[in-house]
């Protein structure tokens, strides 16, 4: 999967919360006597989603090892959304842990150095156990900068450094430009379906529904060739709120199950620093861990929580 960000607008909130689209884990029908196509089929689906899950977190994912851990109902913790062991929940929070406190020091590291005109971004790849990846748009004339950033990191084998010429900041104006001008697009015939900028690939991916020839060229002409245009699915305009949404897009209604009874409405999907797809929506509508549902099927665990500025957009 695509590592990147995504910053997108979203008005008349004070917060915005990240929920990580997960996968569903439905401990139903595993180890029951009745067996049936349909059993099969659940089990089938899970073990794959559990798999896809633990690659891109650098976990054991070995078919006998996951299918074990599924179905062992004591020893398996549902708390990112799959069947992880006790242990794997702890280590896999630890490490969240000493990401979230490292990127935070660096970031205060790059204000308090004056070295924001060079800082373009960071961005983490949990695939071998969570390497942090630190940007710069040129070279740092001092070294000593980049030992002291990783002497802030218990490991510091895990922290790299790259060159980028774009900046976070970059491709966000990107992201705000179509936001900003998503009528004017309709109306030259380009219907922007989601976007998100890809740090590490320096471009911002933007999924449409119209004419791929057509669209791609009045993009490139208004926002520059630091993007990639593909097809999408339809736009939520054509579906009810409550509809089962893939890819999910902004305006539909989603649940939080620790919060019976109640619904928000999503921002839009993105992809976070890691490459995990995720959503944005209000502040109020959970707290971190909590589950979300869409359309009847589960949608992803609340990852992170941010303020936002007064002018609605997602601050990282």
């Amino acid at each position: 999967m695509k590592k990147g960000t995504l910053q997108f607008f979203f008005a008349f909130v004070s917060f915005s919360i990240i929920i990580l689209l997960g996968t569903q884990l439905i401990v139903k029908a595993i180890g029951d006597n009745e067996s049936s196509t349909a059993n099969n089929d659940t089990l089938l689906q899970l073990i794959r989603e559990n798999i896809e899950f633990r690659k891109k977190f650098g976990l054991d994912y070995d078919l006998h090892y996951v299918k074990q851990v599924i179905t062992d109902s004591h020893g398996s913790n549902q708390k990112f959304g799959v069947a992880l062991t006790k242990f794997e929940t702890e280590k896999l929070e630890e490490r969240i842990a000493n990401q979230e406190k490292f990127v935070q020091n660096v970031r205060k590291y790059i204000s308090n150095n004056n070295l924001d005109d060079k800082f373009s971004g960071i961005y983490v790849n949990q695939e071998n156990g969570g390497t942090i990846h630190i940007g710069f748009k040129s070279e740092v004339a001092n070294t000593n900068i980049y030992n002291e950033i990783k002497a802030m990191y218990f490991d510091e084998k895990n922290v790299i450094f790259e060159n980028m010429k774009l900046s976070q900041r970059d491709l966000d104006v990107i992201v705000e430009n179509i936001v900003k001008n998503i009528e004017k697009l309709r109306e030259l015939g380009v219907n922007v379906l989601t976007a998100s900028t890809d740090l590490p690939g320096q471009k911002v991916d933007i999924y449409i529904n119209s004419n791929l020839e057509e669209s791609t060229k009045i993009l490139e002409d208004f926002l520059g060739p630091n993007i990639k245009v593909e097809k999408g699915q339809h736009g939520i305009e054509n579906a009810s709120r409550s509809d089962f949404i893939r890819p999910l897009q902004g305006g539909v209604k989603i649940n939080n199950t620790n919060r019976p009874g109640t619904f928000c409405t999503s921002g839009y999907a993105a992809k976070d620093q890691s490459g995990a797809f995720v959503g944005v929506t209000a502040g109020h509508c959970g707290y971190k861990y909590e589950n979300f549902y869409q359309g009847g099927q589960y949608l992803g665990m609340m990852w992170d929580r941010q303020h936002i500025s007064s002018r609605g957009y997602y601050i990282r």
